[in-house]
């Protein structure tokens, strides 16, 4: 897994930090860790009809822009409520964080299938590059960190970013009145696929490197 550090969180990060400051003393103590998890079904449930309606006028999709919106505020406070107020559960905070968030992606091209008929086997090849994204990052975390993040040397890309991706994608599709230029949506695909083919490069091949050096240690051992 890429780790972040404090020279290096993901784009958006900081204005969440700042969020966080200035909401979680305020909340009101029936609003916690887990329905704020939780509350995620909700705004994926009223995603998935909204896409639905967007089939007739494409404007319920501004629906979609708004449930965005609120799925990243409450991603953003859930893990830190607890910690504010110690009362997190780690193990289960980080499950369910996730997997609500798998179920949120979802349900977004959920939506984009009911709104772009024409382009559904293409959605539906994306959503499995990025679900690949996930398993890729999942597969790769290690002690130090517990974040799904895609580092480089300057900047750090997360599931929040992402939200904000999705977010510009979605006007971009109603003020195309559904019909966005197609290489725009190849462009997506052809995008993705390079990326999973570097990183899966990239971690299998570092990967390798460490068993090799942990083979070598083991037979210099061994030779003592």
């Amino acid at each position: 897994m890429d780790i972040k550090s404090e020279s290096q969180p993901n784009i958006i990060e900081p204005i969440t930090d700042k969020m966080k400051e200035i909401i979680i003393p305020k909340l009101p103590l029936w609003i916690n860790t887990y329905n704020l998890t939780l509350v995620s079904l909700v705004w994926s449930s009223i995603i998935v009809y909204a896409g639905y309606k967007s089939q007739k006028n494409i404007k319920w999709l501004y629906l979609v822009m708004i449930c965005i919106f609120l799925h990243w505020l409450t991603d953003s406070l859930d893990g830190a409520v607890g910690k504010y107020r110690n009362t997190g559960a780690v193990k289960w905070g980080y499950f369910m964080d996730h997997t609500m968030d798998t179920i949120f992606m979802d349900s977004i091209f959920i939506a984009f299938i009911f709104a772009l008929p024409q382009y559904n086997f293409i959605i539906i090849l994306i959503l499995l590059l990025i679900n690949q994204m996930f398993v890729t990052a999942f597969l790769s975390l290690d002690k130090n960190g517990l974040d799904v993040s895609s580092c480089n040397q300057y900047f750090c890309l997360g599931p929040a970013d992402l939200l904000v991706v999705f977010e510009m994608i979605t006007l971009y599709v109603i003020y195309t009145n559904g019909k966005p230029n197609k290489y725009f949506i190849y462009f997506i695909f052809l995008f993705l696929l390079l990326a999973n083919i570097q990183k899966i490069y990239q971690k299998q091949f570092l990967f390798n490197k460490e068993d090799q050096q942990e083979k070598s240690k083991i037979k210099n051992n061994n030779l003592l």
